[in-house]
C-alpha cells in the first residue's frame, strides 16, 4: 500500500510539473510575441487558468462521477495545449534566426494553431478508415491464401463513446467479411456501467472463426474484472498468455500487456508461449505494445499485430513515440516475419488526430510468388 501511494505521488508530481510547464511555456511565448493590452492579457490569463484547472479536476472526478462536459473541455484543452507547445516551440526557434519578425511569427503560429486544431478535431470526428494491408508470405499454406484478418485496437470504450460510433465500426468490420477479428488491447477504458451498453453491439461482429483479444494497459487501469466481464458478454475470446489453433493451419498467440507485472507481479514467459521455430502453422502474435518483435520472429512468429502508440495522435507525441518505439506505426519486416502496428481504431484523451487517422485494419494473407 505504501509503495502504491509513493508511486502515485511521484507520478502525480512528474505529470503536474510537465503539464504546468507546458501551460507556462505556451502562455509566455504568446505574450512575449505580440503587444497586447492589459485587458487582453487578463483574458489570456483567465483562459489558461480555466483550461489548466479544468483538466486536473476532470482527472480526479471522471472515474467516480459522470462529468462529461468537464472531462471533454479538459481533454480538449490538453490537445490544444500539446499542439500549441509544438507550434510555439518551432516559432521560438524561428525567432532566433529572424528576431525582427517576432510579432509576425507569433501571429502565424496562432493561425497555424487554429488550422491544426480544426483539422485534428474534424479528422477524429470522421471515425476510422479501412486500411488494407496485404501480407505476402512465400511459405503460406495454400488453404490460407486470401485469409482475412481484421485488426481493431485502442478503441477506448468509455464516457466519450457513442452507440452510433460503435455501430458504425461494427458495420464497417462486417462489410469486410473477415475470417477472424483480433483486438490488440485497450478495448475498454471506463467503469462497467459506462461500457456495458456497448457489449450487445460488439457482439454483432461477424467473423468466420471468431473474435480474439488481448489486454492492453488500459484494461488494467479500468479493472481486469471489468474487461473479462465485457469480453464474455460481447462473445470475445480473451487470450491470456496462451495460444489457440484456427483453421488447422493457423495459430494465434496472445499475451497480456506488460502492465501485468505491475499489477500482479507476473512476468510473461515468452519462451513458453512462443512457438518452436520449426512449426508448420502460420503464427499470428497479438501483443498490445509493439515490442519483442525480433524475439518473436526468431521463434517462428510470422505476423505480430500491435497497437498502443496511436501513431502519436497529435504532436509532439507522434515524434516521441517514433523515437521510443522502433516499430511505432505501419508494416515492418524482419527476416521473413512481419509486424503491423496500428494507429488505433479510436482515440485516447483529446478528441483529436492530426498527422494520422483512426483505422480498422484489413490484413489479407497472400502466397508470395517469386
Amino acid at each position: 500500500m505504501v509503495k502504491k501511494i509513493l508511486t502515485f505521488i511521484v507520478f502525480f508530481v512528474i505529470g503536474f510539473t510537465v503539464y504546468f510547464s507546458m501551460n507556462y511555456y505556451v502562455y509566455s511565448s504568446l505574450i512575449r510575441g505580440i503587444d497586447i493590452s492589459p485587458t487582453v492579457s487578463l483574458l489570456l490569463k483567465t483562459i489558461f487558468t480555466i483550461g489548466f484547472i479544468t483538466f486536473i479536476i476532470s482527472q480526479f472526478l471522471k472515474r467516480r462521477y459522470h462529468v462529461y462536459f468537464i472531462s471533454y473541455v479538459g481533454y480538449l484543452w490538453l490537445g490544444i495545449l500539446s499542439i500549441a507547445f509544438f507550434i510555439f516551440m518551432i516559432k521560438d526557434i524561428a525567432v532566433v534566426f529572424f528576431p525582427y519578425h517576432r510579432n509576425n511569427l507569433t501571429y502565424i503560429a496562432l493561425l497555424t494553431l487554429f488550422v491544426f486544431t480544426t483539422i485534428a478535431m474534424v479528422r477524429a470526428l470522421k471515425g476510422p478508415i479501412i486500411k488494407e494491408v496485404p501480407i505476402p508470405v512465400t511459405s503460406l499454406p495454400e488453404a490460407l491464401d486470401g485469409f482475412t484478418i481484421v485488426q481493431l485496437s485502442d478503441v477506448h470504450l468509455g464516457m466519450f463513446t457513442s452507440k452510433g460510433w460503435v455501430e458504425k465500426v461494427v458495420d464497417q468490420v462486417n462489410k469486410i467479411n473477415p475470417d477472424i477479428v483480433v483486438i490488440t488491447g485497450d478495448l475498454v477504458d471506463d467503469k462497467t456501467e459506462r461500457i456495458k451498453p456497448f457489449s450487445s453491439i460488439i457482439k454483432g461482429i461477424n467473423a468466420r472463426y471468431g473474435v480474439f483479444a488481448v489486454a492492453g494497459n488500459h484494461e488494467f487501469y479500468a479493472g481486469m474484472d471489468t474487461f473479462y466481464t465485457f469480453a464474455r458478454e460481447s462473445s470475445i475470446n480473451v487470450l491470456k498468455d496462451e495460444k489457440i489453433s484456427i483453421h488447422d493451419e493457423l495459430e494465434i498467440i496472445g499475451v497480456e500487456d506488460v502492465m501485468v507485472k505491475k499489477y500482479t507481479n507476473k512476468i510473461v514467459d515468452f519462451e513458453k508461449i512462443l512457438p518452436e521455430p520449426s512449426t508448420d502453422k502460420f503464427t499470428v502474435f497479438l501483443s498490445h505494445q509493439p515490442t519483442n518483435f525480433e524475439k518473436a520472429a526468431k521463434r517462428g512468429v510470422n505476423l505480430q499485430l500491435s497497437g498502443h502508440t496511436h501513431a502519436g495522435q497529435i504532436p509532439p507525441m507522434n515524434f516521441i513515440v517514433s523515437l521510443y518505439y522502433k516499430y511505432s506505426y505501419g508494416l515492418y519486416k524482419y527476416n521473413k516475419s512481419y509486424i503491423y502496428t496500428t494507429s488505433g481504431t479510436g482515440t485516447w484523451g483529446p478528441p483529436m488526430r492530426l498527422f494520422s487517422s483512426s483505422e480498422i485494419v484489413k490484413l489479407q494473407l497472400k502466397i508470395k510468388t517469386i
